[in-house]
C-alpha cells in the first residue's frame, strides 16, 4: 500500500509568481512530512497545513506554467492538470461594493497595470490610477451613467470579471419586469426593476402616465395612458431615464388593406397600428407570409388556400379581425392540351376554384365543367368555339389565361411512302421511307403514322422526325402529335425480307380533326423479294422445232413476256398467253423456234 502523495484538486487554477495563494487537496498528506512542493519544477517556500490533506502554498520566483508536486519521504505526487503562470489582471476583491457615479473604489489582485489595462463597471470605461506595487492595487471611481454589474479588467494576456456585482446607487433606473406585459388602455400595469427614487415619468412609448406612481424603489403601478401605442416602456427619475425599456403590447388596430382583392401569391399591403411583434395574418384563416415593414404596416402574401374572407392580425397584445372581407379571386396558371378541335377534353390548372359559374372558350362557354380541386378544372373545347383566353368565373372574380387555347378545325393530311428497293434478294434489309405532309389549312393534332407490315418480314427499327414510333403485334405505329399546316414530317421503317414473295406494305395517317381529302390518307410501296437463280430464264430446243423456256417455281408470280424485235419502232413487249407447266419444280413454256426472232424476258408482278 503506497503513502506518497496524491494531489486530488487545487484551487484556483491560475495565478500570479510571488503573489497568489494556492490551496492544495489530497491524500497522505499527512502519512509523513511533506519536504516539498513545486510549480513546473520551482520549489516553494513555506508551506502551511491548515487541515489534514490540505496545503496552502504561494506562487513561488519564476514559476512558469506547468504541473503542481508534493513529495514526502515515499514519493511524490503529481497534479493532473497544470497550474497557468497569467500575465492577464486578477481581481481578488474590491472596496467598497456599492455607491452612486463618483464613489471611490480600491480594486486588489494581480497584473492590474500590465501594459495597457482597460477597466469598466458593467461595460462603463473607468479610469484609474496605480497604487499598490508590481500592479496589485488600483483606484478608482465609479463612472457616469455605470449601472450595477460587475467590474471587468483586460489587457493584452486576456480579461477577468469579477464574480460579485458592484452596485450603483443613486444612479439611472432600470426595469427589469412588467405585469402585464400587454393590455388595453386603461390597463393598470405593475412596472419591477430599481432606481426608482425621484420618479419624474413613466412613457408608454412616448406617451406619459400622468398618474404613475413609485409605492417602492423597486416598484410602480402605472396605467396605459388613451393615446398609448405598442412600443418601449420607459421610466425617468430624476437621476435619468431607464436604457433596458421592454416592449409594451397594446392591442393592434386594422384601419385597411390594399388592394381589396387579388389572387394567390400576391402581395397585399395591411395598415393599422401595434403590429410590432406580430405572430401571425390569416386570410379567411389561411395562414400567410408576411413582413411587418412599420409598427403600422404589415405585407403579406396571399396563401394558396386563402378563401375569401376577413384578414386577421395577430400580435402579443392581442388580436384584430377586418371589419371587410379580401376577395381571393380565380387564376389560371395553366392548360391542357393547348390546342385542339372541338370536343377536346381539356384540364386547366390555377388557384382559388371555388363555387365555379363559368368556363369560356374565347367567350364561348363550356357545355359542362367539373372542378376537381380549388385547384384543378376539366372541360372540353365547345362547338363554336374560336382561338383565344380561357376563363373561369366564380362569384368572387374572372380569370384569364395568359395563352390562347387554339381551336383547329378541318386540314388535308397526306402520307407518301417509297421503298429503298422494288426488287431484292431474300435476307437483305429494307428500308421504307415515309412522308407525312398537313396541306392545311388548319393545325391538326394528335397525329398518328400507322403501318402493318407485310406478312413474312422481321422488323428492325423505327423512328420519326417528330414524335416516336412502337412496334407491336406487326404494325409500327408513329405519334407525331401536332402539325402546323404547310410542314411535313418524317418516318424511316427498317425491315428485313428472308423468304421470297412480293410485299406489298401499305401506310395510313390520321389527326384527330376531320380530313379534307382522305384519299391521301394512305400510301403504299411494293417490292418484289427474289432470289437470282429464282428470276434466271433457261431456253432449250425440244423435237419439231420447238423451243422450251423455263424458270423456277417461286413465290413471286412472273410474267413470261416476248418482244419479236428491238429494231422495230413499234414493237413492244408481249405477255405470252398460253400458261407455263410445271415440270420438275420449273414453269415450263413451249414455243415455235422456226417462226424468226424472239426475244423473251420475265417480268415480275
Amino acid at each position: 500500500m503506497t503513502t506518497a502523495p496524491v494531489i486530488t484538486n487545487f484551487f484556483p487554477g491560475r495565478g500570479q509568481t510571488n503573489y497568489t495563494q494556492v490551496t492544495i487537496e489530497g491524500i497522505n498528506f499527512n502519512a509523513a512530512p511533506v519536504s516539498g512542493v513545486g510549480f513546473n519544477g520551482k520549489g516553494v517556500t513555506g508551506i502551511s497545513t491548515p487541515a489534514p490533506n490540505q496545503i496552502v502554498v504561494t506562487v513561488p520566483n519564476a514559476a512558469t506554467t506547468g504541473r503542481i508536486t508534493v513529495t514526502n519521504s515515499f514519493g511524490v505526487g503529481t497534479s493532473s492538470n497544470d497550474f497557468v503562470i497569467t500575465q492577464a489582471p486578477i481581481v481578488d476583491w474590491f472596496a467598497p461594493v456599492e455607491g452612486p457615479p463618483g464613489t471611490p473604489v480600491t480594486i486588489t489582485g494581480v497584473n492590474l497595470s500590465n501594459g495597457p489595462t482597460v477597466l469598466k463597471f458593467n461595460g462603463v470605461n473607468a479610469g484609474f490610477t496605480v497604487t499598490g506595487q508590481n500592479g496589485t492595487q488600483i483606484r478608482s471611481a465609479v463612472p457616469g451613467g455605470a449601472t450595477s454589474g460587475p467590474i471587468t479588467m483586460t489587457n493584452a494576456y486576456g480579461g477577468f470579471a469579477t464574480t460579485s456585482n458592484f452596485f450603483v446607487t443613486g444612479s439611472a433606473p432600470y426595469v427589469s419586469d412588467l405585469s402585464p406585459g400587454a393590455g388595453p388602455r386603461g390597463t393598470t400595469v405593475l412596472i419591477t426593476g430599481g432606481n426608482f427614487t425621484n420618479l419624474v415619468a413613466v412613457k408608454f412609448n412616448g406617451v406619459t402616465d400622468p398618474r404613475a406612481i413609485a409605492t417602492a424603489l423597486t416598484q410602480i403601478q402605472t396605467t396605459v395612458p388613451a393615446n398609448a401605442t405598442t412600443g418601449p416602456l420607459t421610466v425617468t427619475t430624476s437621476y435619468g431615464t431607464s436604457t433596458n425599456n421592454p416592449i409594451f403590447y397594446v392591442p393592434p388596430r386594422l384601419t385597411g388593406f390594399s388592394p381589396t382583392n387579388g389572387i394567390v401569391g400576391s402581395s397585399v399591403v395591411i395598415t393599422g397600428a401595434n403590429f410590432t411583434s406580430a405572430s401571425g395574418a390569416l386570410f379567411n384563416l389561411a395562414a400567410a407570409n408576411f413582413t411587418v415593414t412599420a409598427s403600422n404596416t404589415i405585407s403579406a402574401v396571399v396563401p394558396t388556400d386563402a378563401t375569401t374572407g376577413p384578414l386577421t392580425v395577430t400580435t402579443p397584445g392581442g388580436v384584430i379581425i377586418s371589419t371587410n372581407n379580401f376577395r381571393v379571386q380565380p387564376n389560371i396558371s395553366s392548360f391542357s392540351p393547348t390546342l385542339g378541335p372541338v370536343g377536346t377534353p381539356v384540364t386547366i390548372l390555377g388557384t382559388s376554384f371555388f363555387n365555379v359559374t363559368n368556363v369560356s372558350f374565347n367567350n364561348t362557354s363550356a357545355a359542362s365543367f367539373t372542378v376537381i380541386s380549388p385547384t384543378e378544372v376539366r372541360t372540353s373545347v365547345p362547338s363554336g368555339a374560336s382561338t383565344g383566353p380561357i376563363r373561369i368565373s366564380t362569384p368572387d372574380g374572372t380569370a384569364v389565361s395568359a395563352a390562347n387555347f387554339y381551336v383547329t378545325g378541318t386540314s388535308d393530311l397526306a402520307v407518301g411512302m417509297t421503298a429503298s428497293a422494288a426488287l431484292q434478294t431474300p435476307g437483305q434489309s429494307l428500308t421504307y421511307a415515309l412522308v407525312v405532309t398537313n396541306k392545311g389549312p388548319s393545325i391538326v393534332t394528335g397525329v398518328t403514322l400507322s403501318d402493318t407490315l407485310p406478312p413474312g418480314v422481321t422488323f428492325v427499327s423505327a423512328n420519326s422526325s417528330r414524335g416516336s414510333c412502337t412496334f407491336s403485334n406487326g404494325k409500327v405505329t408513329c405519334a407525331m402529335g401536332v402539325l402546323t399546316n404547310g410542314t411535313g414530317e418524317t418516318a424511316a421503317i427498317t425491315v428485313t425480307a428472308p423468304n421470297e414473295g412480293v410485299l406489298t406494305n401499305t401506310a395510313m395517317v390520321a389527326a384527330v380533326e376531320p380530313d379534307l381529302s382522305p384519299a391521301d390518307n394512305t400510301a403504299s410501296a411494293v417490292t418484289t423479294v427474289v432470289s437470282d437463280a429464282s428470276r434466271t430464264l433457261r431456253i432449250g430446243l425440244a423435237p419439231g422445232s420447238q423451243a422450251v423456256l423455263s424458270w423456277p417455281t417461286s413465290a413471286v408470280p412472273f410474267t413470261l413476256q416476248f418482244l419479236n424485235s428491238f429494231a422495230a419502232s413499234n414493237n413492244f413487249w408481249q405477255s405470252v398467253t398460253n400458261p407455263p407447266a410445271i415440270v420438275n419444280g420449273r414453269n415450263s413454256v413451249t414455243n415455235d423456234a422456226s417462226s424468226g426472232d424472239k426475244f423473251f424476258r420475265l417480268q415480275k408482278p
